[in-house]
């Protein structure tokens, strides 16, 4: 019961301070509803697209989004159609993307969107608490990424420099 403690909440808020969610789907209000209930939990920066087309152009022009919420059902170009489009491009095609879909769709577009790149799915109508915990889980595995890559980064300059060093003093000792 702890989690749900202010205090901890507050932890949550900044834990994913400076993270970027896109969120898209064709109805204003589920785009609506979405974002109020991860503003709710989270002090994320969040992006929104009302199409498939809005949203390539959103993730193609934006740096660093970290997670994508996409409608399957939507006119034009559905969210497999854009999602395919997003793991075909070098900037775009290792960001995680959670499909929205209705519940009695639920099998057949599982396996159409795990074939396209899908990293997960929510059901409609949203379970708020499943769809919290299923961005959290996102959020800290990127952050548990983004460290371990920080340390490997640090551990290179450190071999480095020591490289450097035994040059110097065997370039001298010659």
């Amino acid at each position: 019961e702890g989690d749900h403690s202010p205090a901890s909440a507050g932890t949550d808020m900044k834990q994913y301070s400076g993270f970027k969610l896109l969120i898209v789907d064709d109805h204003e209000h589920n785009l609506f509803t979405l974002r109020t209930l991860v503003q709710q939990h989270m002090d994320v920066e969040i992006l929104e697209a009302t199409s498939g087309r809005q949203a390539l152009d959103i993730a193609l022009g934006q740096p660093d989004i970290d997670l994508i919420i996409l409608d399957i059902q939507m006119p034009e170009m559905d969210g497999f159609q854009t999602a395919s489009m997003l793991k075909i491009r070098k900037r775009t095609r290792d960001i995680p993307i959670i499909f929205l879909t209705a519940a009695f769709k639920t099998e057949v577009f599982q396996q159409k969107g795990y074939e396209v790149g899908a990293a997960d799915y929510l059901l409609k109508p949203i379970d708020d608490n499943q769809l919290i915990n299923k961005i959290s889980t996102y959020f800290r595995l990127i952050e548990k990424e983004r460290e371990l890559n920080r340390e490997l980064e640090k551990k290179v300059a450190e071999r480095t420099a020591e490289l450097a060093q035994a040059n110097t003093h065997l370039e001298n000792i010659l």
